[in-house]
C-alpha cells in the first residue's frame, strides 16, 4: 500500500509544479512554456531521489529508480523537442 501511496504523492507533486510553471509562465513568458515539462520532470526526479533514500524501505528503492529512469527518459525527450521548438522558432524569424 505504501508505494501506491508514494508513487500517488510523486504525481501530485509534479502536477502542482506543472500547475504553478505554467501560471508563471503563462504570465511572464511563452518561451517557458516550452520547458515546462521538462522542469516538471527535473522535480520529479528530485522527489523520488529524496523519497529513494530517506523514505524507501526493503525492495521500493526499485521502484523508485525505475520511475527516476522513466523520468530522466521523459527529461532528455522533452529537453530535446524544446530545443528543436526554439532552434525552428529562431530559424523562421531569421527568413
Amino acid at each position: 500500500m505504501e508505494v501506491q501511496l508514494s508513487a500517488v504523492f510523486g504525481i501530485l507533486i509534479i502536477v502542482l509544479v506543472t500547475f504553478v510553471l505554467y501560471k508563471v509562465g503563462k504570465s511572464r513568458s511563452n518561451k517557458l512554456l516550452k520547458y515546462i515539462p521538462s522542469i516538471a520532470c527535473l522535480v520529479g526526479i528530485g522527489v523520488f531521489y529524496f523519497k529513494l533514500n530517506f523514505i524507501s524501505v526493503g525492495l521500493e528503492g526499485i521502484l523508485d529508480i525505475i520511475m527516476m529512469i522513466f523520468l530522466a527518459i521523459t527529461f532528455g525527450l522533452s529537453l530535446v523537442i524544446a530545443l528543436v521548438m526554439e532552434f525552428v522558432e529562431r530559424r523562421g524569424k531569421f527568413k
